[in-house]
């Protein structure tokens, strides 16, 4: 099982992840078009919010134990003892389905001050489709984060690519047959069950050569129990970190049609920066553990070194090519209603974006067992969060929202990136990050001369092409990738018959 996180195996993975990445978000970015423009901004941005809502539920009842399952399973399976990794997984879904009956339970006492403004018509249904919605999903994601643990990256992608298809069929109809808010949010409570059914059918049995599980020492329940505590803990803070604030107040001060906008510009930044890093995120934090289990601190150390920079040439293409595509995007897929969501959309995706490399940090973290580190950097990006969206928000709705969301996600990645070096002796690579900045920054130049011709939508465009080939064209001259890294470029390239002459 181990041939399964080989440099090979896992660069395989990121790309079946990326393409289900890929798959899923193109699904749920035709859903959101459809639903927008069948209900308009104030009916879509009650869907918004209730299904928001549920997200949050999942966060809060069981993205704690995720990345539990994740590094534990996969470093016993790199130590090659995939039988106590199965009991970890046990163990953990067991105290998965509890804590799911909480968040249920605490979701049913809140409904009166937490359901979306203007359905007071529709509020037991609402908060049934939000329960249906947030527990499956959550028990789907945990047994698709186990997976990974195993090094099956391919159930997940599976899932995501196959569900998002569907997805995207009974949406049609619906907009098709003109329907209102209730057949919308039933059809998305019907896609969650959908997930949990699949990934329960894909991951039965035991993992190749394991006939039973077997009984853990003190010393690992221990260390599971650490790593899951500081794990819950996290998750209830992500849960006040993940834009929240600004959503919840939104709702109570600005109205449905400003959580409208706000949700599109979120899902959009959303499905870019997991479209083009989801692949790596899905990987990451199973492979640096299986690294730390194979080779120590030294193999760790080089693989973060190469995620710190796979992430922020990622996130610097889609910085560029976001803000310049965000005015067409929006207008050609929306209409002209939602053309607040422009500014909203580039506002969010270069803030979320320039910070990439935070999600190497955030699975060397995990991978390590600093846990206690993860909660405090979110604790202070709560508390900024908070302080900002009380007194941006009431007074100017959606501009306070966005200032809220990106100068707090800016805090906590800075002093992240300060602690981890002096704590936990891990650096980023900040020459080789300094030479894609400035790349990235003539890119931006090239692509601003374009714009500045005023060919209306198109070109802004053709200033993001001009963006993209100019970055990674110039990445190319200026010796961003080692030989290694274009050695395997060059072999990928040449499988597609329409790139093989670029190899």
């Amino acid at each position: 099982m181990s041939g399964n996180f080989g440099r090979k195996a896992v660069f395989n993975a990121a790309l079946l992840s990326t393409f289900a990445s890929l798959a899923s978000y193109a699904g749920g970015m035709v859903v959101s078009i459809l639903i927008a423009r069948s209900l308009g901004p104030i009916e879509y941005g009650q869907y918004a919010y209730v299904v928001w809502l549920s997200g949050l539920m999942v966060t809060l009842g069981a993205s704690g134990f995720n990345n539990s399952a994740m590094r534990f399973i996969s470093e016993y399976v790199g130590a090659g003892k995939v039988a106590t990794s199965l009991t970890i997984h046990r163990r953990l879904r067991n105290l998965v389905l509890a804590a799911v009956a909480g968040a249920t339970m605490l979701l049913v006492v809140a409904w009166p001050w937490v359901r979306p403004q203007g359905t007071e018509a529709l509020s037991n249904t609402l908060l049934l489709i939000a329960l249906v919605g947030f527990s499956t999903k959550a028990l789907f994601m945990f047994e698709s984060a186990a997976a990974k643990g195993y090094g099956r990256f391919w159930v997940e992608a599976v899932c995501l690519s196959s569900l998002s298809v569907v997805n995207v069929l009974g949406v049609s109809i619906l907009w098709n047959w003109h329907a209102s808010l209730g057949p919308f949010l039933s059809w998305f409570a019907i896609l969650s069950v959908a997930h949990l059914l699949l990934v329960m059918a894909l991951v039965r049995g035991h993992p190749k050569g394991v006939e039973k599980p077997e009984p853990i020492d003190e010393e690992l329940r221990a260390r599971v129990a650490k790593h899951l505590r500081w794990g819950l803990v996290l998750a209830a803070v992500s849960v006040l970190a993940s834009r929240s604030f600004e959503t919840f107040l939104l709702n109570a001060h600005a109205g449905a049609k400003e959580v409208g906008f706000f949700a599109i510009a979120v899902m959009l930044t959303r499905s870019g920066v997991d479209l083009l890093a989801g692949g790596l995120s899905s990987v990451m934090i199973p492979v640096m553990s299986h690294s730390l289990g194979a080779g120590g601190n030294e193999r760790l150390r080089k693989v973060f070194v190469e995620a710190s920079r796979y992430y922020q040439f990622v996130g610097l293409v889609l910085a560029g090519m976001g803000y310049f595509w965000a005015e067409p995007a929006v207008i050609l897929m929306y209409g002209e209603r939602y053309r607040p969501v422009v500014f909203a959309l580039q506002v969010l995706v270069v803030g979320a974006c320039l910070m990439m490399p935070s999600g190497g940090l955030t699975a060397l973290l995990s991978a390590t067992e600093n846990q206690k580190l993860r909660v405090s950097f979110s604790v202070l990006s709560v508390s900024f969060s908070a302080l900002l969206a009380f007194l941006l928000v009431p007074r100017w709705g959606l501009t306070g929202a966005l200032v809220s969301t990106t100068m707090s996600q800016w805090i906590v990645f800075i002093v992240t990136v300060i602690l981890i070096d002096r704590w936990v002796g891990f650096r980023l690579p900040y020459g080789a990050l300094a030479r894609q900045f400035a790349l990235a920054a003539m890119a931006a130049a090239v692509a601003l001369l374009l714009v500045k011709l005023s060919w209306g939508l198109w070109g802004h465009v053709l200033a993001g092409v001009a963006y993209l080939l100019v970055f990674v064209g110039g990445s190319l001259l200026a010796g961003v990738w080692s030989p290694a890294e274009l050695q395997m470029a060059r072999g990928y390239l040449a499988r597609l018959p329409v790139l093989r002459r670029w190899a």
